[in-house]
């Protein structure tokens, strides 16, 4: 049995400033990527071990869709939209 997991962003829609909650198991060596619809990486983050939120800066981005996805563990754990 697969443990439950979710990312949660807010806000989101965002100006810029977005707090991400990861709740679920601890992650541990894991990265955060924003991607664009294209599918190009725009931000990337280290996501500290046994941390359960981070808050990301994506003022410079321009407005539009944008994806996160969390890998931990050379896995992918969490993909959510997110719209700026």
């Amino acid at each position: 049995v697969q443990p439950r997991t979710s990312l949660r962003m807010r806000p989101n829609p965002t100006n810029g400033d977005v707090s991400i909650a990861w709740q679920g198991d601890p992650l541990k060596r894991a990265r955060l990527y924003v991607y664009d619809p294209a599918g190009r990486t725009v931000r990337s983050f280290e996501w500290p071990d046994n941390d359960s939120e981070i808050q990301l800066r994506l003022e410079d981005l321009p407005p539009g869709l944008y994806y996160v996805k969390v890998v931990a563990g050379g896995r992918l754990v969490a993909v959510e939209k997110l719209v700026k």
